[in-house]
């Protein structure tokens, strides 16, 4: 993926009240496609594509037809429809940039960028160059100013649900979680789980 710098990530690429990701708007597109194409979502446009399509944000049917992957064919099925959800969460995205950059730091709005375009957490980690330790705390401190932020994508299928079981088992710290989940789950994404059941139960 093009890895943006964080003054371009801040200005144009993110938006806090965005309720699903950039990513997830652009699949939506897709599954219309395939419905009404009678195609499977990856025989209209693989998932990587879409990540490039997110990533670079095109506006206009030569920067789409640019990207790798996109060919005529592809777009002449979905092209005028990727182009316009993508107008649409840009324009979200410089609305809400500067309110949101007043609230919150840099380097967290960088990370929040990340997250609303859908990447997981070890795509962060290797997208900021940042250890995952402090990704994870970055992810929790942006829930703090954000807890309903969706945090789903950051995770593997179902290790939220794994991760949020035990916890509602009685276990409430890093250590006795992590000895109880399997080894393929970090102590990252308990983290980031802690953290946002912690803040769903003050709500309620």
């Amino acid at each position: 993926f093009k890895q943006k710098t964080a003054y371009e990530i801040k200005e144009c690429d993110w938006s806090s009240d965005v309720c699903s990701s950039d990513l997830n708007e652009l699949r939506k597109v897709r599954a219309y496609a395939a419905k009404k194409f009678s195609q499977t979502p990856n025989l209209i446009c693989r998932d990587e594509t879409l990540r490039k399509i997110a990533d670079s944000e095109p506006e206009t049917p030569s920067e789409l037809l640019s990207i790798e992957g996109i060919n005529r064919n592809m777009y002449n099925k979905i092209g005028d429809e990727i182009i316009q959800a993508v107008r649409t969460f840009h324009q979200a995205h410089r609305q809400k940039a500067t309110e949101i950059s007043n609230k919150i730091p840099q380097n967290l709005a960088s990370t929040l960028a990340l997250i609303n375009k859908g990447y997981k957490l070890d795509e962060i980690t290797s997208l900021t160059k940042l250890p995952e330790a402090i990704v994870s705390i970055q992810i929790e401190s942006i829930l703090e100013y954000f807890p309903d932020l969706e945090i789903t994508s950051l995770l593997e299928e179902n290790e939220l649900d794994i991760i949020a079981k035990k916890i509602d088992e009685g276990y409430f710290d890093l250590r006795s979680l992590k000895k109880e989940l399997p080894s393929s789950i970090s102590y990252g994404k308990i983290r980031v789980v802690l953290t946002k059941k912690k803040l769903d139960s003050r709500q309620n």
